[in-house]
């Protein structure tokens, strides 16, 4: 199986993982996902239309517990994101305020379509334990 790159951003303030919306829809996540995670709109590496920007505090560890459940790999690439932030912003809330908040209204109204979580993914997501061999989760665990 192919492993995926996530590239982050540290805005010296929060850290963000720009996520393909359609891989958090095959993890099952959609709902899961917070209100402090945006949605890109446009067609720059910083803000690209079909990918999440997670925020690292409230919902990276659900992905990368979702992405354990699925068996599914990936790396962080901290950065091709980090490069072009710095070079373009230097208050973080100039670069968040290009972003769609996230919403799954707007997902839908953007013909996204994704089910419910299921139980027992839930539940894994959920539980308090968690044992990840990937240093990059460690790495960014709450």
């Amino acid at each position: 199986m192919e492993k995926i790159v996530i590239q982050a951003i540290d805005c010296y303030r929060h850290d963000y993982w720009k996520v393909d919306i359609d891989l958090l829809n095959e993890l099952n996540i959609i709902d899961l996902i917070s209100d402090y995670s945006y949605i890109g709109n446009s067609d720059t590496p910083l803000n690209q239309q079909g990918y999440a920007y997670l925020e690292i505090d409230c919902d990276c560890t659900t992905f990368c517990k979702a992405m354990e459940f699925y068996n599914r790999e990936f790396t962080v690439d901290s950065d091709t994101l980090q490069t072009i932030f710095d070079e373009e912003y230097e208050d973080y809330s100039d670069w968040l305020e290009t972003l769609e908040n996230w919403n799954t209204d707007y997902l839908a109204d953007n013909d996204y379509m994704w089910g419910d979580t299921p139980e027992d993914l839930a539940e894994f997501i959920n539980s308090t334990e968690y044992e990840e061999d990937d240093e990059e989760c460690d790495e960014y665990e709450d």
